[in-house]
């Protein structure tokens, strides 16, 4: 038989529909890189010296070629949380952070409909490496306790080990607390059965010698997973233990001296959980009962008025999403309602982005930049918040400058 019958005889694929190209993954990727490139400006300045940017944008091809999830999700969002992982000066690499896919839902058309978006979230070493940066801090890590490093230790047969006086030997991890002192002493098993994961904990030596440590359990972690709107999917399923480290990390953090911005970066919750939700929707409420008694409507993210209606939640038993600790928000979601609405009374004709715009040429520090951000992100429909996101972006640069005019604090 020739090859030309051979060929004949092959089944062949059919044709396309007429007007519809076939997309290959390798067209997506391509579509993808041009609008990343597209974007450099954005990105680009934002990276620190030590990554340049060409390597950063391969890192972030690289990981849509391992995720091919990321191109199937909202493009937008995935531009988005390139650009907030080159301003945390940390790569998308699984090791430093991660793009990580979340089912957000959405008003589209009056009608609640979920949506994928990429969202950045900075992984433990990403968090270590930013606290070593910033120079305040001699050694920091997260480390593993397993159930057996919590037992005295045993020989072949299941005797108990004892030194040379008869002693039983202590356990792999001892934490103590002595006249005031923290200590823990932890020799990691790195063989044989370990058991179980019973808690994570973090340190952090300063250079005068003085360590801190901050300890988890293993339900003081699953209590913060329970929080998470993540918590039966995603890093917590597929990466428990260094989420666990993280947790633990980030509560230490807070005791840290660390900048007002790095602080910002590790305790930016990873999304938005029903917590800030529940906390956003009391805001609301406390605006629009203060707006009626006014006698004057609320006014909503677009500027158009509205008035909101309910009851005010009690939010009284809230809990830091992350940590687990209790916070008192009825005071700050009165103190966030009070700050909006005298907003929006002293420039009620002046546009929320307009009135954001204005302020930001004020701002003269990175913590005057972030609170900013955050009060005006939560007024602006979704069509204008990548263009705030980069005003604001623009503005800290240019007040880092060594001739700028503001001051880093």
């Amino acid at each position: 038989m020739s090859v030309t019958e051979t060929a004949a005889r092959k089944p062949t694929q059919p044709a396309p529909a007429p007007g519809k190209a076939i997309v290959t993954f390798k067209d997506a990727v391509n579509e993808f890189d041009n609008q990343l490139q597209a974007v450099k400006s954005q990105w680009a300045m934002a990276l620190p010296p030590q990554i340049p940017s060409d390597k950063f944008r391969g890192v972030v091809i690289t990981a849509v070629n391992l995720e091919p999830d990321l191109l199937k999700a909202d493009r937008r969002s995935l531009l988005n949380a390139c650009c907030q992982a080159a301003k945390d000066g940390l790569q998308p690499d699984k090791r430093e952070g991660a793009l990580v896919i979340f089912n957000t839902k959405e008003k589209r058309d009056g009608q609640d409909v979920w949506i994928k978006k990429v969202q950045w979230m900075p992984m433990v070493y990403g968090i270590i490496k930013k606290i070593r940066q910033s120079g305040e801090i001699a050694a920091v890590n997260a480390k593993i306790v397993y159930e057996a490093e919590t037992r005295p230790p045993v020989g072949p047969k299941g005797l108990t080990l004892t030194d040379d006086r008869g002693r039983p030997l202590p356990p792999a991890f001892q934490y103590v607390i002595a006249d005031g002192e923290e200590r823990i002493e932890h020799h990691p098993m790195l063989w044989g059965d370990r058991g179980d994961m019973v808690l994570a904990y973090a340190y952090a030596k300063f250079k005068d010698g003085h360590t801190e440590y901050e300890p988890l359990t293993k339900a003081d972690i699953d209590k913060i997973r329970s929080v998470s709107k993540s918590k039966d999917r995603g890093p917590w399923v597929d990466w428990y233990e260094e989420m666990a480290k993280k947790s633990a990390i980030r509560r230490l953090s807070k005791r840290l001296p660390l900048s007002a911005e790095l602080h910002d970066q590790i305790q930016r919750e990873d999304g938005p959980t029903e917590f800030d939700q529940l906390r956003d929707q009391a805001r609301k409420t406390l605006i629009g009962k203060a707006a009626e008694q006014l006698g004057a409507p609320a006014k909503n993210g677009n500027g158009h008025s509205e008035v909101i209606e309910g009851e005010v939640e009690d939010v009284t038993d809230r809990h830091d999403p992350e940590t687990g600790e209790v916070t008192d928000d009825v005071q700050q979601t009165e103190d966030a309602g009070e700050g909006v609405l005298a907003d929006e009374s002293s420039d009620e004709a002046e546009p929320a982005f307009a009135r954001g715009k204005r302020l930001l040429a004020l701002c003269t520090t990175d913590r005057d930049i972030a609170d900013l951000r955050a009060s005006i992100s939560d007024e602006l429909p979704e069509d204008q918040q990548q263009t705030w996101a980069i005003a604001c972006d623009a503005r800290q640069t240019e007040i880092r400058k060594p001739n700028g005019n503001g001051k880093k604090k």
